[in-house]
């Protein structure tokens, strides 16, 4: 996670309980005990998480001038990236526990999809400096776009964040899933494993984080 205030990575502050604030690692799913049954309940809202996989049935379609930003690279059309490959991203916030309790469960579930025919990416509601310290390794392995005015976020429509999205080359919104609620990322998962005709990752698994509301997706 990253400090709004002092503009640093305090990511491992997710991992491991810190001596002055007493901040706590979120419980993870064991495959020998099950999930935890501690669920982490966001901003003290109450919200406790349901099936929630929009489908196509209630698609939205993006504008192809939106544009997308790579780290290191030139901003270009949103179209551009779906010219050939369907789009896959996992939107994340870095400012929030919730979003760097999702970076290795992320970043595994995208690496399942690297070789079927659609883009894998993250999407960071940052600068590119501090989606590199919010992602460390991941991104020189996965594609990373960054989002610091979330203009893509509301173009997508989305209300919480982590989120996984997938585009076809209209830019239409297959399928999204908000928070994290592991069935919700499964059904997601097999929904496109089927349309790439690609073997689903394992969702959940071990070290995953149990299940918890997102965060607000425009901040």
């Amino acid at each position: 996670m990253l400090d709004r205030m002092h503009r640093i990575s305090v990511r491992d502050l997710a991992r491991a309980p810190d001596a002055n604030t007493g901040f706590a690692p979120h419980p993870t799913i064991s495959h020998d005990t099950g999930f935890s049954p501690h669920l982490t309940i966001s901003h003290d809202t109450g919200f406790s998480p349901t099936p929630a996989v929009t489908s196509n049935a209630m698609s939205t379609t993006l504008d192809a001038d939106v544009t997308l930003t790579p780290l290191n690279g030139e901003p270009r059309p949103i179209g551009d990236w779906v010219t050939v490959f369907h789009l896959v991203m996992v939107v994340l916030d870095p400012y929030t526990y919730e979003s760097s309790w999702m970076i290795d469960t992320a970043g595994r579930i995208l690496r399942n999809f690297v070789g079927a025919d659609c883009r894998v990416a993250f999407l960071v509601t940052s600068s590119p400096q501090e989606a590199e310290d919010f992602l460390g390794p991941w991104t020189n392995e996965i594609l990373t776009f960054t989002d610091e005015d979330r203009s893509v976020v509301r173009a997508l429509g989305l209300e919480s964040l982590p989120a996984i999205v997938h585009l076809d080359h209209q830019l239409d919104l297959r399928a999204s899933a908000e928070g994290w609620n592991p069935p919700d990322w499964r059904d997601f998962a097999s929904q496109l494993s089927k349309a790439m005709s690609w073997h689903p990752p394992l969702i959940p698994s071990d070290g995953d984080p149990s299940p918890f509301a997102g965060t607000p997706a425009l901040g």
